[in-house]
Formats: structure tokens, sequence, C-alpha cells
């Protein structure tokens, strides 16, 4: 389950990666590309001088001589004027970019204007273009097997601009290669990122997933030992031969197991119910001080039973909002861990200020030597330090529930071992 939870979160995110890296990265080629082609619009827009044409017209029909076809790059010298005039600043630009201009007498004689960066002497490839322009009965287009964009300046389709886009081409194609590989490497880093960061997101998963399962074994296992002992004291029952007294014991084993599993499904569905419950709303005032005195007094005769010694520390007068019944439990669960669990000594209860708004409560009693380790693990449900104590009416579910009762009052709850000693210690926050 928490692999396939995993692969699903990265499909997921690499299938948003991947339509975003598509929309940016088509979305950069395809602004390019209409920059690129607006450009080439504009320069052949400009390169087109309506004076030339009509000067060539009328040259038409003063030069009958001139053989149709024969583009003005090839008069000879001779026929140059005497005086070079001076271009215009803007017609020396247009002169020097790779556009020409081919344009139609009205005797048919194909004329061709053009920059050097053209052999303009090609009657035949000239007279082709031309006609592929016209054939496309667009104002402006691209014949791409010269690797040319045309513009046509008049309604009858004789006068044409052409410009070499193969620069053009070739700058939009090495941005679609570098958008292709800067595509491929994000799609691999985002992959590597969205792969660690499954790992990430689905770990909290995966401790629910293990504490579920863990939860399961161990209430299976509690269940398992009670439900042996009422079955086979049922059994015995049954059985004609045994005497009164047999059938009296069985009776009592079957009535204490079943409070036992009583009290063991209260404390699980307990804590089933915090874990799914969202934090309360806490308005109740409770008088903390007042409400450890009464437990105090309760489990005094419990620990001088064992032979063990309670001493209470508690300043008067510190109140809190929350449950009072929860918060007596809290109170409670502790002490009674503590006459469990605590070596021959005295076990002290302390509740004082923390600060301006929280308050401490400890409870410490001598104990075995517990790891770091397993002092983490004191609180999560059916951990005990020392599995061997299983007969002493404990689930180990106590610690779990202060935890839970804690932190639904907006407090805290730690186990601190030193010098022999054990401390828990809660923080709660008080009413100014």
């Amino acid at each position: 389950m928490i692999k396939k939870l995993r692969r699903r979160f990265v499909c997921i995110n690499m299938l948003i990666v991947t339509v975003m890296l598509i929309v940016i990265l088509g979305m950069t080629v395809n602004m390019t590309w209409h920059s690129l082609e607006d450009d080439s619009l504009k320069t052949l827009t400009e390169v087109y001088s309506p004076e030339k044409c009509d000067h060539h017209a009328e040259a038409g029909k003063e030069d009958k001589a001139q053989k149709p076809g024969t583009a003005t790059g090839d008069r000879k010298p001779s026929d140059a004027p005497a005086a070079k005039e001076e271009k215009p600043e803007k017609e020396k630009k247009n002169s020097r970019m790779p556009t020409f201009t081919l344009s139609y007498r009205e005797d048919g004689t194909l004329v061709a204007e053009g920059s050097d960066f053209y052999d303009l002497t090609d009657t035949a490839y000239l007279e082709k273009i031309m006609t592929l322009a016209q054939q496309s009965g667009e104002e402006s287009g691209i014949l791409r097997e010269q690797s040319l964009r045309f513009m046509r300046h008049n309604s009858k389709g004789t006068v044409y601009s052409f410009m070499d886009i193969s620069g053009k081409m070739s700058t939009l194609w090495n941005l679609v290669l570098a958008c292709l590989f800067v595509g491929i490497i994000a799609f691999v880093g985002f992959l590597i990122l969205s792969i660690f960061l499954a790992r990430l997101v689905v770990k909290p998963v995966e401790k629910a997933w293990t504490q579920q399962q863990q939860f399961i074994a161990d209430a299976s296992h509690e269940l398992k030992t009670p439900l042996t002992v009422i079955i086979t004291g049922a059994e015995l029952m049954e059985d004609p031969s045994i005497d009164a007294k047999t059938q009296q014991k069985c009776v009592s084993n079957i009535l204490e197991t079943s409070r036992r599993m009583r009290s063991l499904t209260e404390e699980m569905l307990y804590l089933a119910k915090s874990e799914n419950m969202q934090k309360e709303i806490l308005k109740e005032t409770c008088n903390l001080s007042e409400l450890l005195e009464d437990s105090s007094l309760v489990f005094e005769p419990l620990f001088f039973e064992k032979g063990l010694e309670l001493e209470a520390e508690i300043h008067e007068g510190i109140i809190v909002k929350g449950n009072e019944t929860q918060l007596r439990q809290l109170g409670e669960l502790l002490l009674d861990n503590g006459q469990k669990y605590s070596l021959p000594g005295k076990t002290v209860l302390t509740l004082k200020k923390h600060s301006s708004r929280s308050c401490e409560l400890t409870i410490s009693n001598p104990a075995d030597p517990i790891s770091e380790e397993d002092l983490e693990k004191l609180f999560e449900r059916f951990y005990r330090a020392d599995p061997s104590r299983t007969g002493s009416g404990s689930y180990g579910l106590g610690l779990a529930i202060a935890r839970s009762i804690a932190e639904r009052h907006g407090g805290s709850i730690k186990a601190e071992q030193k010098d022999g000693r054990i401390t828990f210690t809660v923080r709660l926050p008080i009413c100014n």
C-alpha cells in the first residue's frame, strides 16, 4: 500500500511537472517564432519602395530593347548614371539586409532590386520563386524549400519582397533543441525531487499505518489471554464432575477477567476517539491543585500497601482550562504508573507554576535503568519497558492515554531518567 501511494504521488507530481514544462517551453518557442515573424514582416514592409516600382515602370516604357526577365542587377556599368547619388540612411540599412524585391513591369519584364547578399542574375530562379509566391494567393507566407519569406505589396500580385529566413529558422531550431535539453534536465531533476518528497510526505502515513498494524496485533494479543481464561472457565463449569468450590472459583475468574477486558476495551475506545477527534475548545476552568490533592489522597493507601511512600508538593491556586474528568484521569494515570513500577523508596508528586502562562506537573519515583530508546517508546500503546510485567493489571495504555489528554489540553509530556529515578513531566497552559 505504501509503495503504491509513493508511486501515485510521483506519477501525479510528474504529470503536473510535464504539463507545466510543455506549456512554458511551448510558449517560449511560440513567442520567439512570432517575434521573428513580426520582425521579418516589418523588414519586408520597410524594404518596399513604391517610388522605385514607379520608376521601373516608366523605364519600361522608354527602354523596349531590354529583354524580358533581365534583372536590373545585370546592367552594364556604361548604363549606370554618371553621378552616383547618395542613398538615404534607411535605404543603406535595408541594402545590408538579406532581402530583395521582385516586380513586373507593364511589358512583363521582371525587375529585381536587392542587397549584396543575393546573386540576382539567376533569372530562372527568380521567376520560379515569383511564381510560387503568386500561386500561394496569400499576402505573406514562407517558401520552405527556398527558406524565403515573401510579402505582396499590390493587389495585382506583381510586386513581392523576399527575405532569407534560414538564419532565423536556424535560431528557432537551436532554441527548440535548447528547450528540449532544458526540459529533459528539468524532468530528471523534478523526478529525483519527487521521489525524495514522496518518501518525505508518505513517511507520516507509513508511520501511522505501521502503528495501526501494531495496535491491531497488540490488541489481539492482549485480548487472547483473557478470552482463553473465560472459555476455559466456562468449559470447566459445564463439567458435571467438578465440585461447587471449583465452579465458584471459575465464576470469580470469569468475572475478574471480564472486568479487565471491559477496562481494556474502554481504554482502546478512548484512544481511538482521541485520535479521530479534533482538539476540543476547552472553556471550563478547573482547579488542578485540588484535583491532584484528591488523587494523591486516594493513592496513598495503595502506595502504603506496597511499602512505598508518596509525597505531594502541590502549590495552591493553579487554575487551568480543560475537562475536569480528563485532568483528574491524567493525574491518576501517572500515580498508578508510579505505584506499579516504582522500586522501594519515595515517589514525589509536584505541581508548580513553570512560567506566567504554564504550570508543571512532575511525578518522580525510583526505577530500574531504562535506555534512551525505551524512554521514547514509553508513551506508545501496549508498550512495556519490562515485557515480563504482564500480570500487574496494566496493558501498556496508561501513558499513551496520559499523552493524549495532555496534548488535547494544549500541553506536553515527557519522561527523563537521572540518578536512578524516572521523572514524568507534564506542562499545561494556565489561566492568567
